[in-house]
């Protein structure tokens, strides 16, 4: 038989690892796994199928439950829009009667005001006509007695 380079000899055929014993064609260890294996497998397969069964439902729960969420958030949010409208609308009203009593306010102090000052005129008034009077009575005597 040929000799094989060392890295190569990995590759060879062998028997079963352990004492030395008769020598005979290499075991399949991939298909007696396999054989090992799939009435484990088998016997799993309804349990398989109950989790997928579970994960599907889970699913379709977690999509329920988030349109239903959706649903709610875009019901919160039309709420809170007509909420805030309406805040909108009596925050402009209570403005507005503010403005008004304000106005009111400055529109009465203008008016006692001008009722101090047309007392006073009223007041001042007598003195004045009398000076004017006067003033224009000095000057008709001035004219009269002046030359002719």
């Amino acid at each position: 038989m040929p000799r094989i380079p060392g890295p190569l000899r990995r590759f060879l055929p062998a028997g079963a690892p352990g004492p030395a014993a008769v020598a005979g064609v290499p075991q399949d260890r991939v298909a007696d796994a396999i054989a090992e294996l799939e009435a484990v497998f088998a016997r799993l397969a309804p349990t398989e199928a109950l989790c997928d069964g579970i994960v599907e439902q889970g699913r379709h729960d977690a999509d329920e439950l988030r349109r239903r969420a959706a649903d709610e958030v875009r019901s919160i949010a039309a709420t809170a829009e007509q909420r805030a409208a309406g805040e909108r609308a009596d925050a402009m009203a209570r403005a507005q009667q503010v403005g008004r009593q304000v106005s009111d306010a400055d529109l009465a102090a203008a008016r006692a005001r001008a009722a101090r000052l047309r007392a006073q005129a009223e007041r001042r008034m007598g003195d004045y006509v009398a000076r004017v009077a006067a003033a224009v009575t000095e000057l008709v005597d001035a004219a009269e007695d002046g030359p002719r």
